[in-house]
């Protein structure tokens, strides 16, 4: 997945990721690949049990100087929150599923829900249906 993001040129400035053993490895696992340190990824307990509202408070405080964030968590929370996000009409986001948004914002904490434009959705297997 990280090399498909990679080519799509994606770029990471912040990464912040349940700490929950799946998440983290996930979280950690695409940072390697992506070139970014995997000591500079933060740990947001609020996103173990999170729902849409914890997640979007997430987003509101990343750092200004982040010009983009990953957000990694968990279902059925992280799939609302994207659907919320975009307005889209995604079923699941799968483990390991990316979904790319772009904001209409100056700062993170202008961030809020029907405003963002999904510009990609990936996951594992998409090459492979098609």
């Amino acid at each position: 997945m990280a090399q498909r993001f990679r080519q799509r040129q994606g770029k990471i400035d912040c990464i912040i990721s349940s700490p929950a053993t799946r998440a983290r490895s996930t979280a950690s696992l695409m940072a390697e690949q992506l070139k970014f340190p995997v000591a500079d990824i933060i740990s947001n307990p609020e996103l173990y049990f999170a729902g849409t509202a914890m997640f979007l408070k997430s987003a509101s405080q990343v750092d200004d100087s982040c010009q983009t964030a990953m957000l990694v968590g968990h279902n059925p929370a992280i799939t609302e929150f994207a659907n919320m996000m975009a307005n889209s009409e995604i079923d699941n986001i799968p483990t390991c599923g990316l979904v790319e948004l772009s904001l209409p914002i100056q700062h993170w904490s202008e961030v809020c829900g029907g405003e963002a434009s999904l510009l990609e959705f990936d996951y594992p297997k998409k090459q492979e249906s098609g």
